[in-house]
């Protein structure tokens, strides 16, 4: 089945998987992640915290893997710079 598809489509398929694999987030999943939120019932407020931090993590993380020690590390600067 795999060779029915077209070498584009595999490419694709492959970099999704390869984003889902390594944990990378992307700016557009968070519109899912949005609706998981409301359909729990979080309040507009925390909504807007969760999304917000995931931004700033989504941009430090510049499509590397999230890993434990990227958040760490996220976490440490973020401490950092309210410090200053």
């Amino acid at each position: 089945m795999a060779d029915q598809i077209p070498h584009n489509k595999k490419k694709i398929l492959q970099k999704r998987e390869e984003m889902f694999m390594k944990r990378i987030v992307k700016e557009k999943m968070l519109g899912r992640y949005e609706i998981y939120l409301r359909n729990e019932e979080k309040s507009k407020a925390t909504i807007s915290k969760y999304l917000c931090d995931l931004r700033k993590l989504i941009s430090y993380a510049n499509d590397r893997e999230v890993t434990k020690e990227l958040v760490h590390h996220c976490i440490n600067i973020r401490v950092i710079l309210v410090w200053k």
